[in-house]
């Protein structure tokens, strides 16, 4: 089953961190690139104090961004067969 082409889900799946600040269309071609300062305004909204997150390469395996307050853990070892992580 794959995810819609629009909608709530899409956004949450697709949707990655940014440096700086703000929105910004996502260079996937869904969902968006957020900064720092939307980070905050959800964690304080919905009353939380991280957001841990997936679907997204990272090198290592894992990336803090926005001062700690968010947390990508990827666990594919050589993603698509062409990644090297």
């Amino acid at each position: 089953c794959e995810p819609p082409d629009e909608g709530l889900m899409t956004e949450m799946l697709w949707s990655d961190p940014q440096s700086g600040y703000g929105r910004r269309p996502s260079k996937r071609g869904f969902g968006v690139e957020f900064g720092e300062d939307v980070t905050a305004e959800f964690l304080r909204t919905n009353n939380l104090g991280l957001i841990i997150r997936s679907h997204e390469m990272k090198e290592d395996g894992y990336d803090v961004q926005h001062g700690g307050a968010l947390i990508t853990i990827f666990s594919a070892p050589n993603y698509c067969g062409h990644m090297g992580n």
